[in-house]
């Protein structure tokens, strides 16, 4: 960038704060930032109950812990620990 593109910006950024009555260290910089940060909030995370379980899933659930429970039953039964 050149030096007169920077100093034209500057005039541009003071005549922007001057205008719209903003005070402080670097105004228009922590107004820009404001308004980004709103932006980027969008909707909120969604942090709340799974969806729930049809009676299908529960069932087919269920069944597939029943047969690991039956695995590992045989298994200690085949090494003598039950």
């Amino acid at each position: 960038m050149s030096l007169l593109f920077l100093r034209n910006l500057l005039y541009l950024i003071r005549q922007i704060e001057e205008e719209l009555g903003l005070e402080g260290d670097r105004p228009v910089h922590n107004l820009l930032k404001r308004q980004r940060r709103k932006a980027s909030k969008g909707l909120p995370k969604f942090r709340g109950r799974k969806p729930a379980k049809t009676l299908q899933e529960y069932k087919y659930e269920n069944k597939r812990l029943r047969m690991e429970v039956e695995l590992l039953r045989d298994f200690l039964q085949s090494t003598e620990r039950m």
